[in-house]
């Protein structure tokens, strides 16, 4: 048992980390881990219930009674208490200000009401399956035909604040590697052009037009965008016009599709890629049997609710690229990040 000693000295060294004081993310986000695994052992079976079902309850508190939502904001560690009705501003409700406000809109307006009429619609289906339902629990919830992405369209407020790619993954072979006449990256599904930004940021230099942005032709129209990076209007389900890249990139775009369809997306790859030369990444979420990482298990039951779709693990993987003509070559991982980046070579 620890002494009243020793208490004091692992409150002092725990009251005194500060998330900049870590060299790596890795490693931040591994003491979070550890930290989390630690609350859980040192709760009583009583305390999560309290946690979950009601001290959350409480953010959805009117503004009639602000003083006490404040102290109770405080108590959540959202807002710190410098004094008598006097609170600062957390990292988190800092974070709010700058553009996480949209990620919690998206959590109240999308994941909570798909969440809420998943019984209902499972009901209504039968207790089938969920898996790639003709219609949805989104379109049960709606009472329309649209989709999830068609109404929402694309999750620019969660992409800003995932994991980079290009810490996961050595982007700079692939610049090393191309030849003049190709394209260095060809982002497939690449919405807005979030990930090829990060990339002509980390090497201003690379020639006009080496990076390729692919999308549907009204989220590609009217972008503004750096002279590396020149957008292309693509259907990914039709075959891909860019021959030669040194590398095709789709991030968390085939968890949204079955088996059958995700391998027809890149069957379309495959008389583009140049044998020895090209590859294809996925950046995607590889779920494990072992060890659970709770965002990854979120992500996989919001798929099932949201899209009747579902996070995939490295033998489901291995299924959907082997029946397209490719096999996984690499994984690339990192503590940080929900998603790895899967490269794939011809078979």
């Amino acid at each position: 048992m620890a002494s009243p000693s020793n208490v004091d000295s692992v409150l002092t060294t725990l009251n005194n980390l500060e998330s900049t004081e870590f060299s790596t993310e890795d490693d931040r986000v591994r003491v979070i881990n550890a930290a989390e695994k630690l609350v859980s052992r040192l709760e009583k079976p009583f305390e999560p219930a309290l946690k979950h079902v009601w001290y959350y309850v409480g953010l959805q508190t009117v503004s009639a009674g602000e003083s006490r939502l404040l102290r109770h904001l405080s108590a959540m560690n959202i807002l710190e208490n410098r004094g008598p009705e006097s609170y600062e501003m957390g990292g988190f409700a800092r974070a709010l200000g700058e553009g996480g406000a949209d990620w919690i809109h998206y959590l109240f307006e999308v994941n909570a009401p798909g969440f809420h009429n998943f019984p209902a619609y499972c009901a209504d289906i039968k207790y089938q399956n969920p898996l790639h339902q003709a219609k949805g629990n989104w379109q049960h919830l709606q009472g329309s035909d649209q989709g999830l992405f068609e109404t929402f369209g694309t999750m620019k407020a969660l992409n800003d604040y995932k994991h980079p790619w290009t810490n996961i993954f050595p982007v700079s072979e692939l610049v090393k590697r191309t030849q003049p006449e190709h394209a260095i990256l060809v982002d497939v599904g690449g919405g807005r052009g979030g990930d090829l930004e990060k990339v002509a940021q980390m090497f201003p230099d690379l020639p006009k037009g080496s990076l390729v942005l692919q999308d549907l032709p009204d989220v590609v129209k009217d972008l503004s965008l750096k002279p590396s990076i020149r957008a292309m209007p693509h259907d990914m389900f039709t075959s891909q016009p860019v021959k030669g890249a040194t590398a095709y990139f789709l991030h968390t775009v085939l968890h949204d599709w079955p088996d059958d369809k995700a391998s027809d997306i890149l069957r379309n790859l495959h008389s583009a890629v140049e044998r020895g030369r090209s590859s294809v990444l996925l950046y995607e979420t590889v779920m494990t049997s072992t060890e659970s990482e709770l965002i990854k298990t979120a992500s996989d039951l919001t798929m099932m609710c949201l899209l009747g779709a579902v996070e995939r693990t490295e033998e489901m993987w291995k299924k959907v690229v082997e029946a397209a003509g490719f096999k996984i070559k690499k994984i690339w991982s990192n503590v940080g990040s929900m998603e790895s980046v899967i490269e794939l070579t011809l078979s």
